[in-house]
Formats: structure tokens, C-alpha cells, sequence
């Protein structure tokens, strides 16, 4: 894999594809399958290797973080502002880096006019340990680790730090609600959470969530994992039944999507669960930026609503409980 995004699109779909494979595949021929798909990850981020650093924004810094033995990278983007209102970890889709998910998302820019430090770390072997992929490293542990050393850094409320995702790294941020108490609120961005990790989730405190997901998404399809996961979150914070139910403006009518918002905000504590479902949008960020599909499209992109700015404005109102 060179530098063409379509390429990180590619891993991405082949990682979910292998997800969805798996209940009906042998023990033995799944580690085969995970090895082989892992081992081409690897390989491309062997090309991504010595380019790392010139893949830096503007106002971003490349920078690494040594943990239990291995060292860890990450994307900082800080901001201007010299009071921080929060903290926001954004996690890349299998195959990606922090740095092409900052592009796609343009996250940046929502977070400079906001206050918010923001941060984009990498995947060790460009997958994240989400409860459906496994990786060498302890995700849970490294993302808790880096939002505890930008907290003091900055002098950010620790009640105010959060993650956010996209596919992989979605469902990364899920796991991070489930088995972290440092994050207030988490958004999902085509990704779920399995069924098994829910069961077991070991952070008792009410958590945000906001979760956005297209109907036509080919790679984490919008089925009844995505129904299981927005009801784990309902039951988990008490929300009161029934949601509210909206259908937003079709402000773009050519982009051949339509949102519609099922919210939950009577729950405990005050938290709240809302999920935006995008009809007919594909496996994309709402609103990215279109360089990104050059050569494929993974499917229809709302321009109805922009992600990076929905996920900021749940998240910054949702401090820890």
C-alpha cells in the first residue's frame, strides 16, 4: 500500500468483510485469515515507516509515546486557545493512521474554533484491539495512558476528555466506553460493538454516546449488531422509553442521502444516546472531505449534516458523571 488513501479504504473494507466472516468460518481458518490481512496491514505501514513525520499538518505534531516497552505514535493537533475546553481522541478505521483520518475528517478545523485539544493516535499494525480484531497491543491501556498525559500537559478538566471513531476505530471507541471510566461521552462513526464485549462491560457510570451509520454501508452494514449496540447504551444508561424521533432537512438533495435522529436524552445522570441514521449514505464520514475517493467510492457521502461538527457539539456537552 503507497500513499493513496483508497488504499487505507481498501484495508478497511477487507478488515470488516473478515468480521463478518467469521461466525461462519473455522477457528483454525480464521486466525489464517486475520494473520494474512494483519501481515498486509503491516506491510503498508512499513511503506507509511520513514514518511511518517511528512504527513504533518499545519498547528500538528508528530509524536511518540513510550509504554510497557513499545513505543507508541499519535497526531497532536493542541489549538490556540489558551484555556482547553476538552479533549477529544478521533481513532482511524483499520489500515489507516492518525493522520489520514485528521485529513478526512477536517476534524481539525471544529476543534481550533472550539478550544479542544485533539488528539490522533496509531494503531499498532494499523488495527485497533476493538473486540472484534485483535492486535499486539493493550488499546485500552495506551488511550487511557495518552489521554491522562495530554490532561496534565494542558490542564484539561478530566471530565472532559472523549474519544470518537470511524469504522475500526469506532468500534475502538465503543470498547472504550465499556471498559474506561476516563472518557465522558464516546461517537461511532460506522462502526458497533459485539454482543459479548456488552455483556461484559465493566464501567458501571452513565456514558454518552452518539453513534452515526449509513444504510448502505457495505463494510460495517447497518443491521441488527448496530440495533444491539444502541440498545446496550439505552438499557446501560436508564434512558427513559421512547426515544424521540426526527427527520432532518434534506439540505443537499443530489447527495442521494437523507438523516433521520432517534435521541435518548432521559437517562441517568444526565447522559444521553442519540443515533443518526444516514439513509442511503455508505461507509463514510458525513461531510469529509472528497479528495479521499479519487479512484472508489465506498458509497453515498451526506452532505445533509457535517460529522466532525455533530460529534463536537454532543461530545462538549457531556461533561463525566
Amino acid at each position: 500500500m503507497g500513499d493513496n488513501p483508497e488504499d487505507w479504504n481498501r484495508q478497511d473494507a477487507k478488515a470488516a468483510k473478515s468480521v463478518r466472516m467469521r461466525s461462519k468460518t473455522p477457528m483454525r481458518a480464521r486466525r489464517l485469515a486475520r494473520f494474512a490481512v494483519t501481515a498486509a496491514v503491516i506491510a503498508g505501514v512499513s511503506v507509511l515507516g520513514s514518511r511518517w513525520q511528512a504527513r504533518v499538518l499545519p498547528g500538528t505534531i508528530a509524536r511518540k509515546l513510550s509504554l510497557d516497552g513499545s513505543e507508541r505514535t499519535y497526531f497532536l493537533h493542541p489549538g490556540s486557545a489558551s484555556t482547553k475546553a476538552g479533549l477529544v481522541l478521533l481513532l482511524h478505521g483499520a489500515g489507516g493512521y492518525g493522520g489520514g483520518i485528521e485529513r478526512r475528517t477536517r476534524f481539525d478545523a471544529v476543534a481550533e474554533r472550539a478550544g479542544v485539544v485533539v488528539a490522533y493516535p496509531d494503531a499498532m499494525a494499523a488495527v485497533w484491539h476493538d473486540g472484534w480484531w485483535s492486535s499486539s497491543g493493550d488499546d485500552v491501556r495506551f488511550l487511557t495512558a495518552l489521554a491522562d498525559l495530554l490532561v496534565a500537559e494542558f490542564s484539561i478538566d478530566p471530565a472532559r476528555v472523549y474519544a470518537a471513531g470511524f469504522s475500526n476505530g469506532a468500534c475502538m471507541a465503543h470498547r472504550l466506553a465499556c471498559e474506561s471510566d476516563r472518557f465522558a461521552a464516546v461517537a461511532a462513526v460506522s462502526g458497533n460493538m459485539p454482543s459479548d464485549m456488552a455483556n461484559r462491560c465493566s464501567n458501571g457510570k452513565a456514558v454518552s454516546v452518539i453513534d452515526l451509520h449509513g444504510t448502505d454501508d457495505a463494510t460495517v452494514p447497518y443491521d441488527v449488531q448496530l440495533t444491539r449496540t444502541i440498545g446496550h447504551w439505552v438499557t446501560h444508561d436508564e434512558c427513559a422509553e421512547p426515544g424521540e424521533t426526527v427527520q432532518l432537512p434534506d439540505t443537499d438533495p443530489d447527495d442521494g442521502t437523507r438523516v433521520r435522529v432517534e435521541s435518548h436524552a432521559r437517562c441517568r445522570a444526565g447522559a444521553e444516546v442519540a443515533l443518526y441514521t444516514v439513509e442511503g449514505g455508505g461507509h463514510t464520514w458525513p461531510g469529509e472531505d472528497l479528495q479521499w475517493f479519487r479512484l472508489r467510492r465506498p458509497g453515498n457521502i451526506s452532505r445533509d449534516i457535517d460529522a466532525s461538527q455533530i460529534v463536537l457539539d454532543f461530545l462538549l456537552r457531556q461533561p463525566r458523571r
